[in-house]
């Protein structure tokens, strides 16, 4: 059971990254954990990478105890923002529909 509530929490992390990102650019709150859903099963590799990358960069600046709660959370935001923002572009400029379901 602590493995299923573990890749439960996991999961809903990552959906969370793309529904902050999309909240930032004014959907309703429904609309943007949809979108988080979708974005999470269009990409499960970039998905995992971005929460990767971010459990680094909270070990990293957890080595710096006084970066840590001044640069965490900027640095982790940025980079998730960049990563959801710039897949969405390219999807766009490809023609690929970003409502794609899963």
């Amino acid at each position: 059971t602590a493995f299923v509530t573990l890749y439960i929490g996991l999961y809903g992390f990552l959906i969370l990254v793309p529904t902050f990102v999309k909240l930032v650019d004014g959907e309703t709150p429904a609309d943007a954990i949809r979108g988080g859903i979708r974005w999470v099963a269009a990409h499960p590799t970039l998905s995992m990478l971005t929460g990767l990358i971010t459990v680094l960069i909270a070990g990293v600046t957890l080595l710096l105890t006084i970066a840590f709660p001044l640069f965490f959370a900027a640095l982790a935001f940025s980079f998730q923002f960049k990563i959801v923002t710039v897949t969405e572009t390219n999807r766009q400029k490809a023609g690929i529909s970003s409502t794609a379901t899963a």
